[in-house]
């Protein structure tokens, strides 16, 4: 992921002295960046193994939530400050409503 995240990095406008800067900044900074990365692959693996936990225990919640075509969905929990939510899902849903 974090070669990834260089390979977009190289594809963005940007003046060449802000280029040049950040380019020295991750190249110091290689370790934290590659720790930042897996501390977030972590989270991301984390939350989505407890989503469909979370999502079988809402079926017998008599709280439901509904799309504007009338579909029964749920579009994530919330608790303490922290968003679950099946990202691919909630994204493909948003997105099926615009033209």
């Amino acid at each position: 992921m974090v070669g990834d995240f260089y390979e977009f990095f190289k594809t963005r406008p940007m003046s060449e002295p802000i280029r040049a800067k950040l380019t020295e900044h991750f190249r110091q900074n290689e370790a934290g960046i590659q720790g930042a990365f897996a501390i977030w692959i972590a989270l991301y693996t984390l939350k989505m193994q407890i989503e469909p936990q979370l999502a079988k225990a809402a079926e017998q919640s008599p709280v439901k939530g509904y799309l504007a075509d009338g579909t029964q969905s749920q579009e994530g929990f919330v608790a303490h400050g922290v968003k679950i939510v099946n990202r691919m899902g909630f994204s493909r849903q948003n997105l099926a409503g615009r033209n």
